[in-house]
């Protein structure tokens, strides 16, 4: 999948992935980036990924199911909205598809869809730092939702200029999450201009290098943890002859190895593809204790962004 360190904000190409707390962590480091009202920053920007990843083998304990690949189709929206000078709102939106092949009997869904809108308050009190705090509602599915089918996150970010290099930046972050696989999901590391081709961000949970040879052309390798949490049907469990999967919360987690591309289009428009490993693939249902393994398998992505 495009992956989530390479947008616009952080490394000035412009796509991403949208699934998840490390989607939260990441449009948090975009939107506390170091642009103010005066820079002329696009109003909205707009994302559409697309990815597959290969089948892998379908494990549930002592059970073994198949095997099930993936598709996912995400779209996001943000913008940042300054009040004055020091003072921003950040807005996002993100609509999260995943197209699973289940097995016969596996407790592993169809399809997953979630919606997550955030919004925050952010503070530039100097050039060198930036603050911000945000919550994200998510509908955890789009078709009947009770008020047990929305959960929230927050977040808390800092982005500091280090004094000695205006090219050192050094951010810390936490997102909490009731629910999630990762409740409290830390950011923390350094995002270094090497020069004025290489740039190395060595943070959790997005490390990554990038080269960059000209205005149009910038190319990666990174990792990268992904998470989306959703909640089962009220028939899900019953259809499988596993009355407990009904009306469950679950989450998909990966964690993504790989290298890409991107291509800068035109002034607002930017286009990117990427390709990789994803390991340790897995559905957890907190509230049942029950873990689905999915196995390994490579995975290709491309993705569009564009400003307004």
């Amino acid at each position: 999948m495009i992956t989530a360190a390479v947008t616009a904000a952080m490394i000035g190409s412009g796509v991403r992935i949208v699934s998840a707390q490390s989607t939260d962590l990441e449009m948090m480091l975009v939107q506390t980036s170091d642009t103010g009202p005066e820079a002329h920053e696009p109003l909205i920007s707009l994302s559409v990924e697309s990815s597959y990843t290969a089948p892998g083998r379908v494990k549930s304990k002592n059970s073994e199911y198949g095997d099930s690949d993936i598709s996912k189709l995400n779209i996001s929206l943000d913008s940042r909205v300054h009040l004055n000078e020091k003072w921003f709102i950040p807005l996002d939106l993100r609509l999260n598809n995943l197209y699973l092949s289940s097995q016969s009997g596996a407790p592993v869904p169809d399809a997953i869809h979630t919606l997550s809108i955030g919004a925050g308050l952010g503070y530039r009190p100097t050039e060198r730092l930036t603050l911000m705090a945000k919550v994200t509602p998510t509908l955890y599915k789009l078709n009947v939702v009770d008020s047990h089918d929305i959960g929230l996150s927050y977040g808390l970010m800092a982005k500091y200029k280090y004094d000695y290099s205006p090219s050192l930046k050094i951010l810390s972050g936490l997102m909490y999450s009731p629910g999630s696989s990762f409740n409290l999901l830390p950011v923390v590391g350094v995002d270094w201009d090497i020069n004025d081709r290489f740039n190395l961000q060595l943070m959790f949970p997005m490390p990554r290098l990038t080269y960059t040879p000209n205005k149009l052309w910038k190319f990666h390798v990174g990792a990268e943890l992904n998470e989306v949490m959703f909640r089962t049907g009220n028939s899900f469990g019953s259809d499988t002859s596993l009355s407990r999967y009904n009306d469950t919360l679950g989450s998909y987690s990966e964690i993504k190895a790989g290298a890409g591309l991107s291509y800068q289009i035109s002034r607002s428009i930017s286009a990117g593809l990427d390709a990789g490993y994803s390991i340790n693939r897995q559905i957890t249902y907190t509230n049942i204790n029950e873990r689905v393994d999915l196995g390994s398998a490579p995975y290709v992505g491309i993705g569009l962004r564009m400003s307004f």
